[in-house]
């Protein structure tokens, strides 16, 4: 019984070494997510960036963190990939995630309570390599063989700080004393304006031994940081420029993406404003954007209920502000209407017409209509009635009774509305004498005729006296201003000798 006992607990303990071995709690560990760099999507993809994350893990052994409760991404989606298993040491690169910062500016990975956020002002990935060129010494004379060689960037010419990791390269060919050979520090070590310098090391190619180091290390010269100059994020290394991603970017959109101050065309330029603008000069546009209807058109767009404005403003001498106005619900000029507006002085466009406020000024009045004997191929051109006065025209006809007498009824508003009445009077169907026996009171008036039972046609005029007409009276005859003297509203009118 106690061998059994002893037994089962030797193999009690084995299963516990063994789960420890390959699992191990998340809350015991130290190990941290990592952003190596991010870098611009393909072009054509705007806004599309994508991003490299690792992690660190300081034990010595492998973790598993399954599910997201401990290992996730927010914003949402939680889940974007990462990996679930992490191996021990630093794994850079593990895995690249979609980045849309048009919508969500940062992202944050999460790691047991570490953290690492990516936002575009992240570091660029860099190209990769930088090409070194150096020197080595051998017995007071050039070296020429092969060297397994190793590099290393410091902050100052001697001392200081190591500002990179070892890179080892065996088997370089040197040729009087000179080599050349393709270096990558990491990102780190180039994204800062500070002056880095290297180290070398060498041996020979193949050999155990320790490596010897060149007593004079070499200052990294503007040439190799040319290699992150095509990835400058910020103002240090793209001078003036505001958020310069790349060397094909300018805040993180093509240079097709920009207005050119030229006359050329720019087929692929696009303008999106999200504030207030102003022009200089003048805006002339050949196409808009095509409609779904395949027309072309320039939106302006508002939900205010008194309706969307566009305001032309003219400030020289003499110049005024017009505003042209879409109507909406709560506008006094009706909903759907497009308003011509200065002061006063409206013009209502609406599906039921044209309506000027003011007076309207034309060479012509003439109205189109479809001829009515052949409306599919023809139509009716008609000029309107011209009168220097405001002046309103009523007709009809009526018939006198058995005393030769016949009561003609105006509309009610008929002499609020005129003044200055006159009359014409035709007999039909007979000879006979008509005359107006009582002029207009109370808005009717008489007829008379010698006999009885005649027909009548009569005509009565009337000259406008409403507010308006009596506030905005045109005279019939006036001079040109001094600006227009000597031009005619009509050009051909002036070259007449007819005058």
């Amino acid at each position: 019984m106690k061998r059994l006992s002893f037994l089962i607990h030797r193999i009690a303990l084995a299963i516990f070494i063994a789960a420890t071995l390959c699992t191990v709690s998340a809350s015991a560990q130290t190990y941290t997510p990592i952003l190596e760099c991010i870098e611009p999507a393909p072009e054509g993809r705007h806004f599309i960036y994508y991003g490299y994350y690792g992690n660190n893990n300081a034990n010595y052994r492998q973790i598993i963190l399954p599910g997201t409760s401990r290992n996730y991404f927010s914003p949402l989606p939680v889940d974007r990939g990462q990996p679930s298993e992490f191996y021990r040491g630093e794994n850079r690169g593990a895995f690249k995630v979609s980045h849309n910062f048009n919508y969500n500016p940062t992202l944050t990975y999460n790691l047991d309570g570490n953290s690492v956020t990516a936002t575009v002002n992240s570091p660029r990935c860099h190209t990769g390599t930088i090409t070194y060129q150096g020197r080595l010494p051998a017995g007071g004379g050039p070296a020429t063989r092969n060297y397994d060689l190793q590099f290393q960037l410091f902050d100052a010419a001697t001392g200081g700080s190591a500002e990179s990791s070892l890179v080892s390269i065996p088997n370089v060919a040197v040729t009087n004393g000179v080599f050349t050979v393709p270096l990558d520090f990491g990102l780190s070590a180039i994204t800062t304006p500070a002056q880095r310098f290297v180290e070398t090391g060498f041996r020979r190619a193949g050999s155990s031994d320790a490596f010897t180091t060149v007593e004079q290390r070499q200052s990294l010269s503007a040439a190799p940081y040319a290699a992150f100059a095509g990835n400058a994020f910020n103002a240090s290394f793209a001078k003036e420029a505001y958020f310069a991603y790349d060397a094909n970017r300018l805040g993180g959109f093509y240079a097709h993406d920009f207005l050119r101050n030229t006359t050329e065309p720019q087929p692929n330029t696009n303008i999106n404003i999200g504030g207030n603008g102003t022009i200089g000069g003048i805006l002339t546009a050949n196409t808009f954007s095509a409609s779904s209807a395949g027309r072309d058109v320039i939106t302006a767009q508002s939900s205010s209920n008194i309706g969307t404005w566009l305001n032309l403003n003219n400030t020289s001498t003499g110049g005024g502000s017009w505003s042209l106005i879409s109507a909406g619900s709560g506008n006094g000029e009706g909903a759907g209407n497009l308003l011509f507006y200065k002061g006063g002085t409206r013009m209502i466009l609406s599906p039921s017409g044209l309506q000027v406020l003011g007076s309207l000024t034309a060479y012509t009045k003439n109205f189109q209509i479809d001829h009515p004997l052949d409306p599919a191929n023809k139509v009716l051109n008609y000029t309107s009635v011209e009168s220097p006065d405001m002046k309103n025209i009523y007709d009809g006809n009526a018939t006198t009774d058995n005393k030769g007498e016949a009561i003609v009824t105006m509309p009610n508003y008929f002499e609020a509305l005129n003044k200055d009445f006159r009359y014409q009077l035709t007999v039909i169907g007979q000879f006979a004498q008509a005359i107006v026996a009582e002029e207009i009171t109370g808005n009717t008036f008489k007829i008379r005729t010698d006999k009885p039972n005649v027909k009548v046609s009569w005509q009565v005029t009337g000259i406008r006296h409403d507010k308006f007409a009596e506030d905005k009276r045109a005279p019939v005859e006036q001079n040109k201003s001094a600006t227009e003297k000597g031009k005619c509203l009509y050009a051909p009118a002036c070259s007449s000798k007819e005058r």
